[in-house]
């Protein structure tokens, strides 16, 4: 989770009725992106180039393969990467990397419609991939002032801390209500075989607990309901292990909308 989004929150949150909640669905994966060495920084009037929208079959290919339920193979990852649009997609979003490590600009087009839509933003859902894959599994779930501003990307294990404190100083700051949730199991990652999450998890869902008790904050716990044997994400839940599927949004949707939404909305 980026520091950014504390701007994001006081751009798209102004009033005292909106709550943020932080879905720390994170993966603990190593080192964080860096700024490119030798990246020009200055202020300029227009920072972010026009949005970049993937092309209709890629999106489809990325549901097929990741939200709707099945166990994912390498043939199926074989068939994303090789897939016409979704390349020319990533070929043209690769090189944004360069100027916007940190995804400033990911939403920079999103937000102002959402404060123009005829429902204010209430609750801004917040994270990396598990939560903006969320939009893909339950599109009409985000919508009557309810975000998806996840991104996906790098989460560290060294920085998350100091992130989440930061966050929700900021918050506190502009008069939002935070929420943080439990980080979903994993007792793998196929890009990197070598990791074992299951103890960082664990850890950083433990000090999650504290930082909410301790702040007089709410937390969701998804962990228990998504986890199966060994601390794996339960089979039926996720296609690779680490993002839920459609299945697993939904178990997630229903503790949201039980302890969050009745609440709130």
């Amino acid at each position: 989770m980026r520091l950014f989004y504390g701007a994001a929150l006081r751009f798209i949150c102004r009033s005292a009725a909106c709550a943020a909640v932080f879905i720390v669905a994170t993966q603990v994966r190593g080192a964080s992106a860096n700024p490119a060495q030798g990246a020009a920084v200055a202020r300029v009037a227009q920072p972010c180039p026009p949005a970049l929208e993937m092309p209709p079959e890629a999106r489809k290919l990325l549901i097929e393969l990741f939200i709707d339920p099945h166990r994912l193979a390498a043939a199926d990852t074989a068939r994303l990467t090789s897939n016409p649009q979704f390349k020319a997609f990533d070929a043209a979003n690769r090189p944004r990397g360069t100027d916007d490590w940190a995804a400033r600009c990911r939403f920079y087009w999103d937000n102002p419609t959402a404060r123009a839509a005829r429902f204010t933003p209430r609750i801004v859902f917040m994270g990396d991939s598990i939560t903006e894959n969320w939009g893909l599994a339950h599109p009409a779930f985000f919508g009557h002032g309810v975000l998806d501003r996840g991104i996906s990307g790098q989460t560290s294990a060294e920085n998350f801390k100091n992130n989440i404190l930061s966050m929700i100083e900021i918050a506190r700051a502009n008069r939002i209500e935070v929420v943080l949730s439990s980080i979903p199991p994993a007792a793998g990652f196929s890009w990197r075989p070598q990791v074992d999450p299951k103890p960082w998890i664990s850890q950083l869902n433990a000090w999650l607990r504290t930082c909410a008790a301790q702040n007089h904050l709410r937390f969701v716990n998804y962990y228990p309901l998504l986890a199966g044997p060994a601390g794996a994400f339960r089979a039926d839940l996720s296609n690779d292990g680490v993002h839920p599927n459609r299945s697993g949004y939904r178990v997630m949707r229903a503790v949201v909308e039980k302890e969050i939404l009745r609440s709130v909305r």
